[in-house]
């Protein structure tokens, strides 16, 4: 296992928030998914736009992450392949014309690319942010 670099405290934030950032996307997509199911949960929409926005965010700062991590190659891949998920976020203005196809495509094909993602950045920056 690798050393864990000394950090500030100001790239000690930026990496705790991203960290539960992650986790608050996933929470929302399960929130999503479990609209399909239950008619109470009527806020799809605007959870749906909110974790859009939050993933856009998150690839504006991309640079941030990527320069934290300049010395670990695995990393930077790890964070670069938020382009699949930004390919499939580009494909749900489509799905969205066709509400049936919505679920399956959350369920079958953003949700499993997200948290395989998540997982696999989480697996390192839980070094730099859990004690």
């Amino acid at each position: 296992m690798k050393s864990v670099q000394t950090i500030s405290s100001e790239q000690f934030e930026l990496l705790t928030k991203f960290y539960y950032l992650l986790d608050t996307i996933e929470e929302g997509l399960e929130y999503i998914i479990n609209s399909f199911d239950n008619i109470h949960y009527v806020e799809r929409d605007r959870v749906l736009t909110d974790i859009i926005l939050a993933i856009y965010e998150i690839d504006s700062a991309r640079h941030l992450l990527i320069s934290f991590f300049s010395q670990d190659v695995s990393m930077e891949e790890r964070i670069n392949r938020l382009d699949s998920i930004i390919e499939q976020l580009d494909k749900l203005d489509f799905v969205l014309l066709q509400p049936v196809q919505l679920e399956q495509f959350i369920k079958r094909d953003l949700y499993p690319s997200f948290i395989r993602w998540k997982n696999s950045l989480q697996q390192v920056l839980k070094r730099y942010v859990t004690h």
